[in-house]
């Protein structure tokens, strides 16, 4: 780990490391993340929670290894169109974001079981979010949710779902036949 750091990029040194599977760099200062990172072509879980970086590099995307990938508290509006080649991530923190619309590209990541997007800005999701038919825990707490598309009563491996902090006023009746949720 280099968590709790002052780095401001990536040492250079990391990216020589082939075999690493874990890089934590959280309450960093690390305002990009270099072209080099696709070195690390093992890199199962990435976290980057609280830097700088505002924008998220498209070859990140080329981390085809990646199960866990933290890019929570950075201030980011978006996700780019690549991000959907990230096939076997698991869990995908994108909390404490500036998130206005859902990543399309997230709809397109198979094996996604959690999904953290609370304290965004989200007003709505889309009809197509039932593709993330593996999705155990889906946060979207404290979003700016004025509705939930039916099509989320179809999620039928949610355990846990978290709505809290929205502005809903109603809820799909059809909720109930999330049986396990807990």
């Amino acid at each position: 780990s280099l968590s709790r750091n002052k780095f401001t990029a990536l040492p250079r040194g990391i990216t020589q490391i082939g075999s690493l599977k874990t890089l934590a760099l959280r309450y960093n200062k690390l305002t990009n993340l270099p072209q080099e990172i696709v070195k690390l072509k093992n890199l199962e879980s990435l976290d980057v929670y609280n830097n700088k970086l505002k924008v998220i590099p498209e070859q990140l995307a080329q981390l085809r290894q990646l199960k866990t990938l933290c890019l929570a508290n950075l201030g980011i509006t978006t996700l780019p169109k690549t991000f959907s080649q990230l096939k076997q991530l698991k869990v995908l923190d994108l909390s404490q974001n500036k998130l206005i619309t859902f990543p399309q590209s997230i709809i397109q990541l198979p094996n996604l079981k959690e999904l953290n997007l609370y304290v965004n800005k989200l007003t709505t999701l889309p009809q197509n979010i039932v593709q993330l038919k593996n999705l155990e825990v889906l946060n979207l707490s404290d979003n700016k949710l004025t509705t939930l598309p039916q099509s989320i009563t179809l999620l039928k491996n949610l355990k846990e779902l978290d709505l809290s902090g929205n502005q809903l006023t109603t809820v799909p009746q059809s909720i109930a036949q999330l049986q396990n949720l807990k």
